[in-house]
């Protein structure tokens, strides 16, 4: 789930930078069709996951019934929540664009730089730890 989070924020943060925001149309369709295939390998991941879950419980049919439909019915106020959690992380989103830009007002050019020097590092030290996993 926070990977998942994770790869939304970041998403949200690119597509809604300068640069992201100068983009032709089929670069943004492309991102768009990589976000909902993620979003289709989560669905499948979780499946997966609460196959094992019930393997691993052994559960009976009648539980694994159970289960589901205790899942259904909270289902529409879980989808509230997770609307209301993407609306936040939205617009925490544009707040934090709109810091980075205050921010970097008051910077040097040479303190600028850098600063892309340390974006780049964090950057590619977050794909090792990605790999890593």
């Amino acid at each position: 789930m926070k990977k998942y989070l994770s790869l939304m924020m970041m998403g949200l943060v690119l597509c809604s930078s300068p640069v992201w925001a100068n983009s032709d149309q089929a670069v943004l369709e492309k991102e768009e069709v990589a976000v909902e295939n993620i979003q289709a390998d989560k669905v499948k991941l979780r499946k997966k996951h609460r196959e094992n879950f019930a393997e691993r419980l052994n559960l009976t049919e009648e539980q694994k019934i159970k289960a589901k439909e205790m899942m259904e019915k909270n289902k529409p106020q879980m989808e509230e929540i997770f609307s209301k959690m993407k609306e936040l992380r939205k617009q925490a989103a544009e707040i934090r664009e709109q810091n980075q830009k205050e921010f970097e007002s008051i910077l040097t050019s040479e303190q600028k730089e850098t600063l892309q020097k340390i974006k780049k590092e964090h950057h590619e030290k977050m794909k090792l730890k990605k790999h890593k996993r």
